[in-house]
């Protein structure tokens, strides 16, 4: 995989992520505002956001993981839940042919 479809195929995602970390931030009074309750909000909005991200490539996935999907009577959510957490950056994985 290249840096550059890494860092371009998402950008609507990304930038829907930062609308929606703005919209929350926007809704807290000065009076409720703490560095640790923002970082609680940012951590909320990211894991909702990767979580709604895990769910629509599931449910965009190939045909035939499609079918198994179908056959056996599986949600994007259902398939989604038993992906574990990402905690560490993966090493990028070569392009095929390359």
């Amino acid at each position: 995989m290249n840096n550059d479809e890494r860092n371009t195929h998402f950008q609507g995602f990304a930038k829907s992520v930062r609308k929606e970390m703005e919209k929350r931030a926007a809704g807290i009074s000065l009076r409720d505002y703490t560095p640790t309750y923002m970082e609680k909000i940012r951590q909320d909005v990211i894991a909702q956001c990767a979580y709604d991200l895990a769910c629509h490539v599931a449910g965009h996935v190939s045909e035939r993981a499609g079918a198994l999907m179908e056959t056996e009577f599986m949600t994007p959510q259902e398939v989604v839940s038993n992906i574990p957490d990402l905690t560490e950056w993966p090493e990028l994985l070569p392009q095929k042919g390359i």
